[in-house]
């Protein structure tokens, strides 16, 4: 059953929340219960046949895939919105020597081209704020690739910095200061810290200007940081050392039945370093206390004095 009035007409509006309120109902029926005919592209009720919508636009592509390769390579659209760029990956880019159609421009088209993209990059960036973005958010990323970080870290610092921006923290600092500073409190709310010695090697600024910015950058925000605590630091110091996973999974348990009082105000790294080093001795793995020390930027000293914290509070609790 097909309604002979077109759609819209005043004898047949088309259903829609204003009309109807927040529930839709099929005007011969009342029925409020439709069906999406996806083959013909109408909209039904199922109750009476009633054809309320018809000719709808298909939001799915007009191609097929059969498997993710044939899906990223036959796909049109851009790159997803990301905070990692300054326009966040919606504007717009002139290409290099080939129109829309994949053929090679002529010489006089590719420097017509050449002008429209210099063009286009300077009319694209903000006298100012946006290049400072662009510099920060390079800054970022450089940093957060020469510490191995994972995506999420950088994107986290760049959320960080363009709050700070907002915000008009970033006058009178450095650019460099404070991307590190971003970097470093983003490493810890994704309970992957890196050390201010660590970022400040990669960085373009002193470990002092980093440090400094990183105060007044928590004390401005508000930001939460979260504390580090031994059990974060493990991942990174078994990587560089190459244990086993065992080694890893038991310096764990031995850190969780150390107790709190016990390891209270001692560095991270230490705690986290003589618990690799006691693990790989249970497990029989070739580690030395130099090689902890090293991979967890401490002293010998430092992890032997926790070796025996941690061997004396388990003495303690058996």
């Amino acid at each position: 059953m097909t309604n002979d009035k077109p759609l819209g007409s005043p004898d047949n509006p088309p259903p829609n929340e204003e009309d109807q309120g927040e529930t839709l109902q099929c005007p011969e029926c009342g029925s409020e219960q439709f069906q999406m005919d996806e083959r013909h592209g109408e909209t039904i009720c199922p109750r009476c046949g009633l054809v309320l919508e018809e000719d709808a636009i298909d939001p799915g592509p007009d191609w097929r895939a059969f498997n993710p390769e044939q899906r990223a390579k036959r796909a049109r659209t851009g790159p997803p919105r990301t905070v990692m760029r300054h326009d966040h990956g919606l504007g717009s880019e002139i290409g290099y020597g080939r129109d829309a159609r994949g053929k090679n421009v002529t010489g006089a088209t590719k420097s017509q081209l050449g002008r429209l993209r210099r063009y286009h990059r300077q009319a694209t960036y903000r006298p100012g704020a946006d290049r400072n973005v662009v510099r920060a958010l390079s800054e970022i990323e450089r940093i957060n690739n020469a510490l191995t970080l994972p995506e999420t870290v950088a994107e986290t610092a760049a959320t960080t910095y363009r709050r700070a921006q907002k915000q008009s923290f970033l006058h009178g600092r450095s650019i460099e200061a404070t991307a590190a500073a971003c970097v470093y409190a983003a490493s810890r709310f994704q309970h992957l810290p890196r050390s201010l010695d660590e970022v400040s090697q990669e960085a373009q600024a002193p470990k002092d200007d980093i440090a400094r910015t990183y105060r007044r950058l928590s004390e401005k925000l508000g930001l939460a940081v979260p504390i580090t605590y031994p059990t974060d630091l493990l991942p990174k110091i078994a990587s560089e050392l190459e244990v086993s996973p065992s080694v890893h999974k038991t310096a764990h348990a031995l850190i969780e039945a150390t107790k709190e009082e016990a390891i209270v105000g001692k560095n991270p790294s230490s705690v986290a370093a003589a618990a690799i080093y006691r693990a790989a001795k249970q497990l029989d793995e070739p580690v030395t206390q130099n090689d902890v020390a090293e991979a967890a930027g401490v002293t010998e000293v430092t992890v032997r004095a926790r070796l025996k914290d941690i061997a004396e509070d388990i003495g303690r609790t058996r």
